[in-house]
């Protein structure tokens, strides 16, 4: 029997192609095919269609038959193909050229891919021309030469060439825009720069032509403030400051000393949001008192820059201390006054005047409360008829105790807004009081000391009638440390 797939001729009794392995139709004993003649004619072979498209059934059967089915398979999709294309001609041009621009296409842009400046070169001109980047830090941030650790091609497209240049001819374009991102870090500060460049083939090469324009640049704090830009600006952080004391820190720190305590940066991913906290430490050193605290700017990293946004100074740093007093000073005697303008006793000039400051206590709260000791000169009289050397009732006090307290009011007697005012527990026979002026009007480094003397005594007058009365006398020294 043979197979109307292949062609293969099969015994009588065979149900599967041994070829190909098609199902023959049936046994020609049980069944007479429609295309014989007659009963008992001769039977004709079966036609085979070979125009329609038959199932390729690969088998173990034989190798043979499937290459054949194959053939057979592409013979009839080209004679398929041939007739579609005969039949609609216009579609077949249309392909044709569409196929023809595409080549093109793909062989032009695969020339200006290679036929274009290498980014190698594009970023080593680049880095040549920009290697360092000039960074202004302003009145806190630090002056640097940044150099430049990365260059980045971001752009490479053909472009037209600048009106007048003269180009090589070539394939592909005869220019390209090229745009890139140049970053330079030192640490401190990051400088991102964006700029941009025209090449133009010129002598069988790439050759950028004009200078490099800038298309913006971002800043970025790694890092804090110039620590010695701020000491040496200390003026304008002073004014920046707020503070409870009446006197501005500006006046009270005007000839201070100042060192960093703390710095505390804060470093961010977004331009403009880092920021710095640093504690400045500031003492200003008197002749006769001190001012020691500590003052917290603000700065923050804004417009590639950093701006001090607000400072506070802590209590103590607005209180005075008056450590510098303690100690013991010893008195030049320079004049002598009494009451009413009477006759003056010069008994002070040859004897000394001591005082001792043994403690000052804190003066933030109010007027500080001074103790010590002093030796002077007292005059427990009454008052002279006309001058004297001494009299009797001058009397020589031998440390004495006293309490003072600071008084920052100006005293006409000692020219000073720096006194203690201090009585000594007084006596029968009268009671010293004194003030002690520390920086005087004209002397800002003078100390001085007023030590008045008062006694009250009976006198008598018409007829000898009596009645109380007070004599004072008035001892000026000059002070200086013992």
């Amino acid at each position: 029997m043979r197979c109307p797939n292949c062609g293969h001729v099969n015994t009588d009794l065979a149900t599967r192609c041994a070829a190909c392995g098609s199902a023959l139709p049936c046994n020609p004993n049980d069944t007479i095919p429609q295309n014989t003649t007659r009963p008992g004619g001769t039977a004709k072979r079966a036609q085979v269609d070979t125009e329609s498209p038959q199932p390729t059934i690969v088998g173990n059967t034989g190798l043979r038959g499937a290459v054949r089915s194959m053939q057979r398979l592409a013979k009839r999709t080209g004679r398929r193909l041939g007739s579609f294309f005969g039949d609609h001609k216009g579609l077949l041009g249309i392909g044709v050229v569409l196929a023809v621009i595409g080549v093109l296409a793909a062989v032009w842009l695969a020339i200006s891919a290679f036929d274009a400046p290498a980014y190698a070169k594009v970023q080593a001109e680049v880095a040549a021309l920009l290697p360092t980047y000039e960074y202004s830090g302003g009145t806190f941030g630090p002056d640097l030469q940044i150099p430049l650790s990365n260059t980045t091609i971001t752009k490479r497209a053909a472009t037209k060439a600048p009106e007048g240049t003269v180009v090589s001819q070539g394939v592909g374009p005869a220019a390209f825009s090229v745009e890139a991102e140049l970053t330079y870090d030192d640490g401190q500060i990051r400088v991102v720069r964006d700029v941009a460049a025209t090449y133009v083939r010129k002598d069988n090469g790439w050759k950028m032509e004009g200078e490099l324009s800038d298309h913006g640049t971002s800043f970025f704090a790694r890092a804090g403030v110039d620590e010695n830009k701020v000491l040496s600006n200390m003026g304008e952080v002073l004014h920046a400051t707020s503070s409870k004391s009446n006197e501005p820190l500006v006046d009270i720190y005007a000839n201070g000393n100042f060192s960093i305590a703390g710095n505390n940066f804060t470093e961010a991913p977004d331009r403009g949001a880092a920021t710095d906290d640093v504690t400045i430490h500031c003492a200003q050193a008197g002749s006769f008192y001190t001012y020691e605290g500590n003052v917290t700017a603000h700065f923050a990293f804004e417009s590639g820059e950093w701006k001090l946004r607000s400072s506070e100074a802590d209590r103590q740093s607005t209180t005075r201390s008056y450590e510098p007093l303690v100690g013991t000073w010893n008195g030049t005697f320079l004049s002598t006054a009494a009451s009413n303008d009477g006759a003056r006793c010069y008994g002070a000039a040859d004897h000394p005047l001591s005082i001792s400051i043994d403690s000052v206590g804190d003066a933030s709260s109010g007027n500080a409360t001074v103790l010590g000791t002093i030796t002077v000169m007292a005059h427990y009289h009454e008052g002279l008829s006309h001058e004297a050397q001494s009299n009797l009732g001058d009397t020589q006090l031998e440390r004495v105790d006293f309490t003072g307290t600071i008084d920052t009011s100006f005293d006409q007697n000692t020219q000073s807004d720096l006194n203690i005012r201090c009585a000594t527990g007084g006596s029968p026979d009268g009671l010293v009081e004194f003030v002690l002026g520390f920086g005087t009007k004209d002397d800002p480094s003078a100390a001085v000391a007023c030590v008045t003397s008062t006694h009250n005594y009976e006198d008598t007058i018409f007829f000898f009638i009596p009645y109380q009365t007070t004599a004072t006398f008035t001892d000026t020294y000059s002070l200086s440390r013992a």
